[in-house]
């Protein structure tokens, strides 16, 4: 049970925890204690005493209905000399006396100005957020700073609007060097979603700066979900024929997030091993003609992937195991046949190499049999073994 009233400041005069002597006069407001009664009579109090004149209000039943009543037009002159103020609350006569409220404490201002002071401050200025303008999930469950300068001793009100409404609004006071910067927890931030950061600053003749806006503010505290890569080459396969072709390594992902792969075999593909996705969550990477065969590892290959969004934010890794399948067993007369997307050819019979230079293979393993060169082509880039005999036209090496 509440026995005791609590204190607060009507307005956003006391947000930043200072008074300006422009800010003028101040309502305070008196939450009333659940044992309060019709016709107790609570009385304003500062710094523990009564005020020069005295500050109380009768309850009625309006009053009790309500739950508070406010003590209007608090001027500054009532409030004394600049320095800490402490306004509590306490019924003094009534139902129950004595409990006074916790104090409500501020600063108010030393700062003069006079009644011609019309010019606004300059507009404040506010530094990049978070570096990049983007809040992700290690930034967001930190300490996020919002800094910048403006006007010395001024008031910077800081808004972050969803392009709708205004979701928080806050304040703090640049100092006199006219620095500002204020923390925001994870509590304090606002929901995901992208924001235009709007502030300005009020000098304590209470002339409001033109507003500083900062667009496409993203907070963003989910990690992605790990990509998905789909079959490669349709069945995990890599033959000679796709390996010749190239093919392409697919997959979906977070609109807009960087794909990043890694591969067993350590290969930094031709085109390189980032993609991005697009608009309906799919990404591709591509692998040049005969690029597995050369530098995939012969059997089993792994692609590894991960997904990083806009804020930074990057996801678990998902793995692929696929098959480069690229020797094969032939011999006989293949003067015509493309084996370039081999990178082992395996014989077994005698046989007669392409005649056109970019057939070729690039190892052999002849099994005993024999080779034969039937065009003038150069083999010296060819690792043969276990040949039985080598005929070749000319250029062996």
């Amino acid at each position: 049970m509440a026995l005791a009233p609590s204190v607060s400041a009507v307005g956003s005069d006391l947000n930043d925890g200072i008074l300006d002597n422009g800010e003028g006069d101040i309502t305070f407001r008196v939450s009333l204690p659940s044992v309060a009664a019709d016709t107790d009579v609570v009385e304003l109090l500062l710094s523990g005493a009564s005020f020069t004149s005295a500050k109380t209000v009768t309850l009625d039943a309006s009053a009790i209905t309500n739950g508070y009543v406010d003590f209007t037009n608090v001027t500054q002159a009532q409030l004394g000399s600049a320095g800490v103020k402490a306004i509590s609350a306490k019924i003094t006569s009534g139902s129950v006396t004595g409990n006074e409220s916790t104090a409500l404490v501020f600063s108010l201002s030393s700062t003069t100005y006079t009644r011609s002071d019309s010019s606004k401050p300059n507009a404040p200025v506010l530094n990049d957020i978070a570096s990049d303008d983007k809040i992700n999930k290690i930034e967001h469950d930190g300490i996020t700073w919002l800094t910048g300068s403006a006007e010395a001793n001024s008031k910077i009100t800081i808004i972050f609007n969803n392009g709708i409404i205004d979701v928080t609004t806050d304040y703090v006071r640049a100092d006199e060097f006219g620095n500002w910067r204020l923390p925001y927890s994870s509590s304090d931030l606002p929901a995901d979603a992208t924001y235009t950061v709007n502030v300005t600053a009020t000098d304590a003749a209470g002339n409001v700066s033109d507003t500083t806006s900062q667009a496409g503010v993203i907070i963003d505290a989910g990690v992605p979900n790990a990509p998905v890569i789909n079959l490669i080459s349709g069945d995990d396969v890599v033959d000679g024929t796709e390996n010749a072709a190239g093919f392409t390594i697919s997959g979906t992902g977070e609109d807009g997030a960087t794909i990043t792969a890694t591969f067993s075999s350590g290969r930094e593909l031709t085109g390189g091993n980032t993609a991005t996705v697009d608009g309906s969550n799919a990404w591709s990477l591509s692998v040049a003609s005969n690029e597995a065969g050369l530098y995939f590892r012969e059997g089993e290959e792994v692609i590894t992937v991960t997904q990083t969004d806009a804020a930074g934010n990057t996801s678990v890794s998902t793995s692929r195991v696929f098959e480069i399948g690229t020797s094969f067993t032939t011999g006989g007369d293949l003067s015509s046949t493309d084996l370039s997307g081999y990178t082992k050819i395996e014989l077994n019979d005698d046989t007669t190499l392409p005649t056109t230079q970019s057939y070729l293979p690039s190892r052999i393993d002849a099994k005993g049999y024999t080779i034969t060169t039937a065009a003038d082509i150069n083999i010296a880039s060819i690792t043969i073994t276990n040949f039985g005999s080598l005929t070749v036209s000319s250029n062996l090496l």
